[in-house]
Formats: structure tokens, sequence, C-alpha cells
């Protein structure tokens, strides 16, 4: 591997991916948007299997944070 090939995964995976989601989830009824983001997530996996782990754990602590703004939306 080429550190620019490196370098170019983390960045594409923490900026184009995780910045992005993190701070616009789709809305937990909102099927399309959570395929594209699961999509987004395959395609950076396929492209940079050395970070697929990482990835996947993204994608859980989406889904974490999303259960839980939905539990705490339900207390209100």
């Amino acid at each position: 591997m080429k550190n620019r090939y490196i370098q170019s995964g983390f960045d594409e995976v923490y900026n184009g991916f995780w910045r992005k989601y993190r701070d616009h989830m789709p809305e937990p009824d909102d099927a399309e948007g959570w395929d594209r983001s699961h999509n987004h997530s395959l395609a950076l996996q396929e492209k940079y299997p050395f970070l697929s782990e990482a990835i996947v754990r993204l994608e859980i602590e989406l889904d974490e944070r999303m259960k839980a703004a939905m539990q705490k939306k339900d207390k209100l």
C-alpha cells in the first residue's frame, strides 16, 4: 500500500462519510437515507478494505446515536 492510498482512505472515510452522516443522520423512518449511508459505507469498504472494520464500527455508532435520539424523543 502506498502512503497516498492510506491517506486518501482515512480522509474519505472521516471527511466524506463520518462527518457527513454524524451531522446529518437520516431520520429513523427514512429508509432511503439509511440505504444511501449503508451503500456509501459498502463502497468505501470495497475501495479501502484495510478500513473495513472501522467503517462498520462507524455505522454501528450512527445506529446507536439514532436509537438514543429516538429514546430521548420518546421521553419528551
